[in-house]
């Protein structure tokens, strides 16, 4: 996951496999999906983006994130990892 910016201008999180292709996959994501949206919310640009979204995400099971694929808007429901303390 890389900060970017999306097709109209706003921000955007550009997402790739890494190591856990599995994951990726099941996750609905395909290589060069931009992520413009998460929970019904943009993207709020800037150094703390990751950290914000993270907080957002905290204690969560799924997320719903809209991706920009292929020049079109795509609706994923994304399960989140168990975070072990």
């Amino acid at each position: 996951i890389r900060p970017t910016t999306g097709p109209t201008g706003g921000a955007a999180l550009a997402v790739t496999a890494g190591p856990d292709r599995a994951a990726f996959d099941a996750a609905g994501f395909q290589d060069g999906d931009l992520v413009v949206e998460v929970d019904g919310a943009s993207l709020a640009s800037g150094p703390e983006m990751l950290q914000n979204l993270a907080g957002r995400l905290a204690g969560k099971q799924s997320v719903d994130v809209v991706v920009v694929r292929d020049g079109g808007y795509v609706p994923l429901t994304v399960t989140l990892p168990s975070r072990e303390d």
